[in-house]
């Protein structure tokens, strides 16, 4: 899982053995795909006579104020989860056994996502963002990986769990133990979604985004609307 960062440069941070408002001016991680690796953060701060010092410190800062999102950053926060319906992702994801599928539009957003997310036109300047995009990705795919194995294109706008087709024709016991063992791995990493996407949101919430993703999000359904006509 790649390392998490809740500051960029440009922001505003404070050490607890160093208790003076910086600048942070530099990032550098040791591993950015190791969640616990090291985080060294260059800052500046104007001393009493005006003169500009700096220090390297290790990560035990607190957040003071955020640079404010770019127009650009704020679209791509809320346009990469623009496919997922926000009122109904817990209860269809997270809540939502695999042993009974998944509805097709609900695993549409978190496939919108993942393919959205590694485009150039959607990769955001803020850090913070970047991070939280790159673990949510990374937790989606993980889901795609796993389920891609036992989901099937089933009716009525559902992927259907592939041993189910089995246990309508016969009971055989270890297709019902192949199924419910499968069925359960499928939960697990549906489980691990739940932290970055519900971090995800956070931040979303945090820069007052929910309104502009309800307008990205009407738009997206007037566009399927649109296409399902032809």
């Amino acid at each position: 899982m790649a390392r998490r960062i809740d500051f960029q440069v440009g922001d505003e941070v404070r050490h607890k053995t160093f208790p003076r408002t910086m600048i942070v001016e530099e990032i550098e991680v040791s591993d950015p795909q190791n969640k616990n690796s090291s985080v060294y953060v260059h800052c500046s701060w104007m001393d009493a006579n005006g003169q500009k010092r700096d220090k390297f410190l290790l990560e035990v800062l607190t957040l003071i104020s955020q640079r404010e999102l770019s127009d650009h950053d704020k679209w791509i926060a809320v346009s990469l989860i623009r496919a997922i319906d926000l009122d109904t992702f817990k209860e269809d994801f997270f809540d939502q056994h695999s042993w009974y599928g998944y509805k097709k539009e609900t695993l549409k957003g978190t496939f919108t996502f993942v393919d959205n997310s590694t485009k150039l036109s959607h990769v955001p300047d803020d850090v913070a963002l970047k991070n939280r995009i790159a673990i949510l990705r990374e937790a989606f795919q993980r889901f795609h990986d796993c389920s891609g194995q036992y989901l099937i294109s089933g009716s009525d706008g559902w992927y259907e769990h592939m041993h189910r087709n089995h246990l309508r024709r016969f009971d055989d016991p270890k297709i019902n133990k192949m199924y419910e063992e499968t069925s359960q791995e499928m939960n697990r990493e549906s489980t691990l979604v739940q932290a970055p996407f519900e971090d995800y949101l956070a931040f979303i919430r945090q820069h007052n985004l929910m309104p502009l993703y309800k307008k990205v999000r009407a738009q997206f359904l007037l566009e399927e609307q649109e296409a399902a006509k032809g």
